[in-house]
């Protein structure tokens, strides 16, 4: 698994256990091309997240594209693991 794709899939359990924590049912889809990288519901509300994860480096890279933009229950997070939590990994 590339370091990436690690990254990645731990900011999405790591936003999955947040969720979780404030009281959200929380599904992670899994797969290499998604849009979509969390459900989660509470309420009889349903949102829909996308997860950018990645390790230093100040800028996440996003590719425009309208539909998602366009959702109105669906969100982007970011995460930005610290270099220096990674070194000896």
């Amino acid at each position: 698994m590339s370091k990436g794709i690690a990254t990645n899939m731990a900011s999405e359990f790591y936003v999955a256990s947040i969720l979780w924590r404030l009281g959200f049912d929380v599904t992670i889809t899994l797969g290499h091309t998604k849009e979509i990288d969390i459900i989660a519901w509470k309420k009889g509300k349903e949102i829909t997240i996308d997860v950018k994860g990645r390790i230093g480096g100040s800028h996440h890279l996003l590719q425009l594209d309208e539909e998602r933009f366009k959702r109105k229950n669906h969100f982007f997070i970011f995460v930005r693991w610290s270099k220096r939590n990674f070194s000896k990994v």
